[in-house]
């Protein structure tokens, strides 16, 4: 997936009409992440999917230069 994509499906599990009114604290482990976005993976392991996320991050929004030269 790219940035946006990972950025839209988390914001959704947080930033939703069940969350209305209610404090949000985004903190998140390896597992939280992989559990919120395995449904939209196909067949990949749970390190795919994480690798998947590391890597859209060190990449950046589009347009930008990316955050880490890895």
């Amino acid at each position: 997936m790219k940035y946006l994509e990972w950025n839209i499906i988390i914001s959704a599990y947080f930033f939703n009409p069940s969350n209305t009114g209610k404090d949000i604290y985004l903190y998140l482990t390896k597992n939280d992440i992989v559990n919120i976005t395995k449904q939209h993976f196909n067949e990949e392991t749970d390190d795919e999917i994480w690798a998947d996320f590391i890597t859209s991050i060190k990449r950046g929004v589009p347009g930008s230069n990316g955050v880490c030269k890895d």
